[in-house]
């Protein structure tokens, strides 16, 4: 589509996303010299995706592209409907870690055998699945990473670090629990100002959906200051890193703002499904309507 410009006002689909419908091309364009105007092509932006784009006039194009469409659309829709799944799978883990805690600060259970080995891997690559996960559902979200955040090289930005600290702790956990468990720790906790803003960032894009607006600008850095500060402090003022009280402590709030962090990427991802299914049912009826139109006149 470069060798289109917009002429006049644009126009906002279902989705959310502007288009323009007047176009002319330039003198590489398509349509030469001549400069003449069809809204079968369609000027993209930054926030566009797949599904702002307007269907072809010609029956035999419209066709293949509505199919096309549908196909991705219920693909998407399955795909965000297995996100949401692992995003519950990963919150029955951090209640599981939840009572492996408890159980490790009053009954002495992690002093037992290698439990605390294999409770300290559980929780560090768990958390760096569900980074992936996050990831994923940016990624097959119908909408745009423009559409969920405005400052879309701030957002990636976000993500490189968020998968880079989870996978970097996790590993230095499995080399050695040893050596690595403070270091670990620590990178775990500062990494929640990333996972803090996603989260806010996500559950701003659901909030819409039922008629409510966030200012992330401020929402996201408040949130994500405040969980890493707190796990910060506790796990440090508290003697965290020579196994005192600090390290449980800092746990029980690691976990129970996973769950909550869980539950908000869960609501992302199952109302990614239904924009999917309603925009499928939406292509659908307008396809029906067309025909019977189209053999009304016939």
């Amino acid at each position: 589509h470069s060798s289109f410009r917009a002429k006049s006002g644009c126009h906002r689909d279902p989705y959310g996303h502007t288009f323009d419908c007047s176009l002319h091309a330039n003198k590489g364009g398509m349509n030469g010299a001549h400069g003449s105007t069809s809204c079968d092509y369609h000027v993209h932006v930054d926030d566009d995706t797949f599904m702002c784009c307007p269907l072809p006039k010609d029956n035999d194009v419209k066709g293949a592209v509505l199919a096309h469409r549908l196909a991705r659309l219920h693909d998407l829709s399955v795909r965000n409907f297995n996100l949401s799944i692992l995003c519950l799978v990963y919150i029955a883990v951090n209640f599981v870690c939840l009572g492996i805690n408890f159980c490790g600060q009053y009954y002495g259970y992690l002093d037992i055998g290698n439990h605390d080995l294999v409770f300290h891997l559980i929780e560090f690559w768990a958390t760096f699945a569900f980074s992936i996960i996050q990831v994923y559902s940016l990624i097959y979200s119908p909408r745009s990473l423009g559409s969920v955040y405005s400052n879309t090289c701030f957002l990636k930005l976000v993500i490189f670090f968020n998968v880079v600290a989870t996978f970097a702790s996790a590993l230095l956990v499995a080399v050695s629990l040893e050596w690595f468990e403070v270091p670990s720790h620590e990178i775990e906790y500062m990494n929640e100002i990333t996972m803090g803003f996603l989260d806010v960032v996500l559950l701003a894009v659901v909030a819409k959906q039922y008629g409510r607006n966030v200012d992330t600008r401020c929402a996201t850095s408040a949130v994500a200051l405040a969980v890493a500060a707190t796990q910060l402090f506790v796990y440090n003022y508290w003697d965290g890193p020579h196994g005192k009280v600090g390290e449980p402590a800092a746990h029980y709030f690691e976990f129970i703002f996973e769950i909550l962090s869980a539950g908000v990427s869960f609501c992302f991802c199952m109302d990614n499904k239904f924009l999917c299914d309603r925009s499928i049912n939406r292509l659908l009826d307008d396809q029906q309507k067309s025909s019977r139109n189209l053999l009304g006149a016939v």
